[in-house]
């Protein structure tokens, strides 16, 4: 009997990936073209660490990566721009598989960004004027759109209403487009005199915030349908170093506004206040908030792990804020991290969800969770372990 315990307790702690991590929920990432990795953050946006420096995947180092995606596994899919690929590791950093974008959508994959079954949709820059849909495993679905049109593209993104907006690169007065995945058709244009649009966000609120490489600021458009320019800002004159050509952009759920500086590679952040231009906070500077051994150098895209974005997976606890009302930075303890449902759970060699559709979102509280995964967390798997090898010791000690 006693055999069969130890055998039991056994088969526990293996079964528990002790190993196995998730990315922190609430982290912020950050793709470093400077220094070929990415760099990671602490929902405070203290220094934690630098993911896939010096790795090579199918023989070749991520090269100038840019655009990057979660999974509710917590998966995360890159966009290796100089490779023409989009490459998917697991959520302890390890490679899972890569796949080529060149044939289809041309030089130079720039962003992706998954729709609410995980469908992965993708631009390009220069491209070959094809906003692209791909399963999980890199396998070709239709095509949103592809005319000559749509080369030198910026960002894809997806509203809440499920149309999809990609920003200009080309500087050719396009602005940005606003589509029905369903036909390609162009629903709305806006924003035709900024050139060099880069990333996009969009809030809960339905506000289109554009990164304006060419104007050294941020571009904020209104609600559908109107989608009537609001403001612009950039760093204010007392901050420790000026924005320029600024290009990720990506909102916490406590309403923290952080952009990125191409140029010197620093992450201005700013707290977004709804409707009203966002309040300068502070700026991380490469070799001092952000240490010189991660790189940071030609900063890209930035994602926050956990987040639930527009159009995009809802089994995620936080939600993109409208900050309309503000969140409190401390909105209390985060609820401790729990499995999804399996009929939930989305399957990162499929890209479909199991259920057959969407969830209903919940409402942003200001308060998130853990990303949902069936994973247990690496400090819950050894003291559960430790429980379960006391209960049974006590019940054997009274058989």
């Amino acid at each position: 009997m006693r055999t069969h315990l130890l055998s039991l307790l056994v088969s526990l702690v293996v079964l528990s990936p002790l190993t196995a991590r998730a990315y922190e929920p609430r982290h912020v990432f950050i793709t470093n073209r400077g220094g070929g990795n990415v760099v990671e953050l602490s929902d405070t946006f203290e220094y934690q660490r630098v993911y896939f420096a010096g790795g090579l995947y199918e023989g070749l180092a991520l090269s100038a990566p840019n655009g990057m995606a979660f999974t509710p596994d917590g998966s995360l899919f890159i966009a290796d721009t100089s490779n023409d690929r989009i490459i998917a590791f697991t959520g302890d950093g390890a490679f899972i598989r890569a796949f080529s974008t060149l044939p289809r959508m041309g030089r130079s994959i720039e962003s992706i960004y998954f729709n609410g079954e995980g469908v992965l949709f993708a631009s390009a820059n220069a491209g070959l004027g094809v906003v692209g849909r791909y399963s999980q495993m890199g396998a070709a679905l239709p095509d949103v759109v592809s005319a000559p049109e749509f080369s030198n593209l910026g960002n894809v993104n997806l509203t809440s209403a499920g149309l999809v907006i990609v920003s200009d690169f080309s500087n050719r007065g396009r602005g940005l487009r606003e589509l029905d995945p369903a036909t390609g058709m162009v629903v709305r244009t806006f924003g035709m005199d900024i050139g060099l649009q880069e990333d996009v966000m969009i809030d809960g609120a339905d506000r289109v915030f554009v990164s304006h490489l060419g104007g050294n600021e941020i571009v904020v458009f209104g609600p559908a349908p109107a989608r009537a320019e609001l403001y612009r800002f950039t760093a204010p004159a007392e901050a420790t170093l000026p924005l320029l050509r600024p290009t990720g952009i990506a909102l916490t759920y406590d309403c923290h506004l952080l952009v990125a500086s191409f140029e010197n590679g620093a992450i201005f952040v700013f707290r977004h206040e709804g409707a009203a231009p966002p309040t300068f906070l502070r700026v991380l500077r490469p070799g001092m908030e952000i240490p010189a051994e991660a790189m940071l150098g030609s900063t890209e895209s930035i994602a926050i792990a956990g987040l639930s974005l527009p159009g995009s997976f809802d089994e995620f606890a936080d939600r993109v804020p409208s900050c309309d009302e503000l969140v409190p930075v401390d909105a209390g303890p985060r609820p401790d991290a729990s499995a999804l449902p399996e009929d939930a759970a989305v399957s990162v060699d499929s890209g479909a969800r199991t259920d057959g559709g969407r969830r209903a979102a919940s409402p942003s509280s200001g308060c998130g969770c853990a990303v949902g995964s069936q994973r247990l967390p690496l400090g819950l798997a050894l003291p559960m372990s430790i429980v379960a090898l006391g209960f049974l010791r006590r019940r054997h000690a009274t058989r």
